[in-house]
């Protein structure tokens, strides 16, 4: 005997929620932390977006690459620094809309290590991009997905 319960969840909300609550899109971007040592001093690189918070270099996954090679090409892009990966940082999950849909973006974060090029910001995605040390990170508008994995990039070089 069924006690009158839906197995739909979504048909328990009005229609105009039920859209709100629905996932249109998952997208997959990869970016990093990226690091340099001056004169023995450790630098993390950030770049400014368009809505002024300072954040992690990222961006999408095209077809057939693996997210670390995303991860390089993105940060190229939006910066002109080149890169090596060290090591996996924690991912981060997210949502937001676009062009009326939620979009759901996961973002596959790693070490990444200063290996060349010339601090250039793209000017068409990245308002600026410069180089902190730890300490002054703290005091900058950032989200706060973006604290904890800096945090982890940080335990891992033992700044």
């Amino acid at each position: 005997m069924r006690c009158g319960r839906t197995s739909n969840i979504f048909a328990l909300y009005p229609v105009r929620i039920q859209e709100r609550m629905k996932v249109a899109r998952k997208v997959l971007s990869a970016g990093g932390v990226v690091f340099r040592r001056e004169d023995g001093a450790l630098r993390l690189l950030l770049i400014k977006d368009r809505f002024g918070r300072w954040t992690l270099p990222k961006g999408h996954v095209e077809a057939g690459e693996r997210p670390e090679e995303a991860a390089l090409r993105e940060i190229r892009e939006e910066t002109g620094i080149v890169g090596r990966v060290v090591a996996p940082l924690p991912s981060t999950t997210y949502s937001f809309r676009d062009r009326g849909g939620l979009v759901q973006k996961t973002v596959r974060h790693y070490l990444i290590e200063a290996t060349g090029g010339e601090l250039l910001p793209q000017e068409k995605e990245v308002a600026d991009a410069r180089w902190f040390a730890p300490g002054e990170i703290e005091a900058l508008p950032q989200y706060e997905n973006n604290r904890q994995v800096l945090q982890a990039a940080l335990e891992r070089l033992g700044g």
